[in-house]
């Protein structure tokens, strides 16, 4: 695969957080893109359909964790879902990455993933004194050892079985609220 990407996951309210990991990433000369959502969509972009291919051409996946992250619902109701789906269809690694405190441990996704910085989140780590920066270079040598781990995707037609996972996840979703449309949804879907 000729253009490997690293997908940033972020809430836009904690985009000076980010732009301080995704500087560092950047400094280290990844033999990868890094995928950013506001560098990446032109105006007149179909951001949600360019934000889905990003997630599909990527070979990783990096969370960048913060109660705003936690309540964004487009991150919650469709980036973590396209994640997901591609985790568990793929060797898709994601990495969460806690940028301020927040309860993300109570959520059961990010429980059975290792988590990134291990001691406590970034924004406890003074920039005065260089700390944040020393866990920012530590984080950005540990992703660019991962980069050369990340297999080639399976051969199948990646595409159509991404669509077609997310279809029938979408459809479970809607069985729970209502009945009557999933049952007409779930007659026309084939496999």
């Amino acid at each position: 695969m000729d253009n490997k990407k690293i997908f940033i996951s972020y809430s836009h309210k904690d985009k000076e957080l980010k732009d301080q990991v995704v500087s560092h990433l950047n400094a280290i000369k990844l033999p990868i893109d890094i995928w950013v959502d506001k560098s990446e969509i032109d105006a007149g972009d179909e951001w949600e359909i360019k934000i889905k291919n990003a997630i599909e051409q990527s070979e990783m996946a990096i969370l960048l964790i913060s109660t705003d992250f936690l309540n964004s619902k487009f991150i919650t109701e469709k980036e973590l879902p396209w994640v997901i789906t591609r985790k568990s269809l793929y060797n898709y690694r994601v990495i969460p990455f806690i940028l301020k405190p927040s309860v993300w441990d109570e959520h059961e996704f990010y429980k059975t993933l290792e988590v990134k910085p291990k001691e406590k989140a970034l924004i406890k780590y003074s920039e005065e004194n260089g700390d944040r920066d020393e866990i920012l270079v530590d984080f950005a040598k540990e992703v660019k050892g991962l980069v050369g781990k990340v297999e080639e995707p399976k051969t199948v037609d990646e595409s159509k079985l991404f669509y077609k996972t997310f279809a029938i996840l979408r459809v479970l979703e809607l069985y729970n609220k209502d009945e009557e449309y999933s049952f007409k949804l779930t007659s026309n879907l084939s496999i």
